[in-house]
């Protein structure tokens, strides 16, 4: 049968399975305990519109996404996702968008005339564009079936970019409205070492969450080990594409960093996967 939801129809299957469709993509999702979730699209000769809410479904399980994200940003950013759903433009490329906007914003901070100052928000409404478009690549990605080890490397390599040029853009700032060093300093170092635990410590417990809360045949999806992350890079070597291995490359060296160091006395942070109850 066919029900409304939020001024559109969705079809409820009797294999439990339903289906959203849009001229050029069908969002297939399969009913888990985190709520519905997209499978790969396909054509749908149907014509139907892509629902808000099959887009919404390309969040993050709630269990492990923040609350900003997943109240302010994840939303703002699926009216952005509808859009591009229909049209040619890549999950990747929305990535490079997010660091170029990040890199303006930056830039836009650093050069702002003391005496106005209205570019300094600019450049903060421009990192939020940024933070939104790289919301919205993740999406967009999973919305079109399109997720891969690549992207999301991609994906976090950019995301340093609009972080150290806004940081570099309000260290110039400052500097040149007569802050002094140590004040700059302790500022940006703290904010510094802060991300550093969030990517670090933070994410990757939340990795270890879903690998021990997804079915079985998806557990290398948050959590890849070191030796899929080698054979997907071996596969791009294989198929020539350099720049998808020297990617997976340096992904398997911030991966290796990430589940080792400080982080091995702890339990579960330091290993591949939790295997048994006590890691658990």
């Amino acid at each position: 049968g066919s029900r409304k939801g939020r001024g559109c129809h969705f079809l409820c299957r009797k294999d439990g399975d339903r289906s959203f469709g849009a001229p050029s993509i069908t969002v297939r999702a399969t009913r888990s305990h985190h709520g519905w979730r997209p499978r790969a699209p396909s054509n749908d000769p149907r014509g139907n519109c892509v629902l808000d809410w099959a887009v919404r479904s390309t969040f993050k399980p709630r269990d492990v996404e923040e609350p900003v994200d997943y109240w302010v940003n994840r939303p703002i950013a699926s009216l952005l996702v509808a859009r591009l759903a229909r049209s040619p433009i890549s999950p990747n490329q929305v990535t490079a968008l997010s660091g170029i906007c990040g890199i303006i914003s930056g830039l836009l901070i650093a050069s702002s005339p003391l005496d106005r100052k209205w570019q300094v928000p600019l450049g903060g409404a421009l990192l939020f564009v940024s933070i939104l478009l790289d919301c919205a690549d993740g999406q967009l990605a999973r919305l079109r079936g399109q997720s891969s080890m690549v992207g999301r490397a991609l994906d976090g390599y950019v995301d340093v970019i609009p972080t150290a040029c806004v940081f570099l853009g309000l260290a110039a700032f400052m500097y040149r409205a007569g802050y002094g060093f140590w004040q700059i300093n302790a500022l940006g170092w703290a904010a510094g070492y802060s991300m550093k635990w969030h990517v670090h410590s933070y994410d990757h417990a939340k990795n270890i969450y879903l690998r021990n809360v997804l079915p079985e045949d998806k557990h290398s999806k948050p959590l890849p080990t070191i030796e899929e992350i080698a054979i997907e890079r071996d596969r791009y070597v294989r198929e020539g594409d350099w720049f998808g291995a020297l990617i997976l490359r340096g992904f398997m060296h911030f991966t290796k960093a990430q589940r080792g160091g400080w982080q091995d006395d702890r339990i579960g942070l330091g290993l591949p996967a939790t295997q048994s109850d006590r890691e658990r």
